[in-house]
């Protein structure tokens, strides 16, 4: 019964982790980024709002560190 369990844990986690990471390849293979889309969204945004946005999301980092932050 634990083992059955444990099983399903880990099995749950791993589907979790694969689902992150691919969302994470889907947005990243789409032209623009988050910190765009945020300032169309808010109106007009000067460039320095856009660059706070994309130091708040990590998002001038390269590889997978975005993934982290």
């Amino acid at each position: 019964m634990i083992r059955r369990l444990l099983t399903h844990l880990l099995r749950l986690v791993f589907i979790v982790l694969a689902i992150a990471v691919l969302n994470f390849a889907l947005l990243k293979s789409l032209p623009g980024d988050l910190a765009d889309v945020v300032a169309t969204e808010s109106g007009a945004a000067s460039s320095e709002q856009v660059a706070e946005l994309r130091e708040r999301f990590g998002l001038g980092r390269s590889g997978p560190a975005p993934l982290a932050a």
